[in-house]
């Protein structure tokens, strides 16, 4: 069990409640952590995992500076999409394919090259959304 996070959690966490007008209800939500133990976590009552405290860390860091850090939302998907490439080892044939748009299309969106716009949200979305299946717990 850790508690070494907990300082910094509240930090983030306050910055979180002031940036966004968030509820601690809401924070616990956000973060997956039952409201009781959240309290409790930033009261150093009780420790939390190395595996928990990894998760928040990742979900404070994207909500708190991850929308607003300079990366491009294409930038993102392109992300997301070298993501699924590695992790279930899927071809850029497979993904199009399961996306449901032209193999030439999609290596052009992964390799920066002109997309037309509707092509490009379509790709940008069912990514997205490919990588959320793929991923529920």
């Amino acid at each position: 069990m850790s508690t070494k996070g907990t300082n910094s959690f509240k930090k983030e966490i306050q910055d979180l409640v002031n940036k966004y007008d968030l509820e601690f209800k809401q924070i616990s939500k956000l973060l997956n952590i039952p409201l009781d133990k959240l309290n409790n976590m930033l009261n150093h009552k009780v420790g939390i995992t190395d595996h928990e405290e990894e998760k928040i860390e990742n979900k404070l860091a994207m909500l708190n500076h991850g929308f607003s850090s300079g990366i491009e939302a294409k930038e993102r998907v392109q992300i997301i999409l070298d993501n699924l490439i590695d992790q279930f080892e899927l071809s850029i044939s497979n993904i199009s394919k399961i996306i449901n748009v032209e193999e030439k299309e999609l290596l052009n969106f992964k390799e920066n090259k002109p997309v037309p716009k509707e092509i490009e949200l379509n790709i940008a979305v069912n990514t997205i959304m490919l990588n959320f299946v793929l991923n529920q717990t």
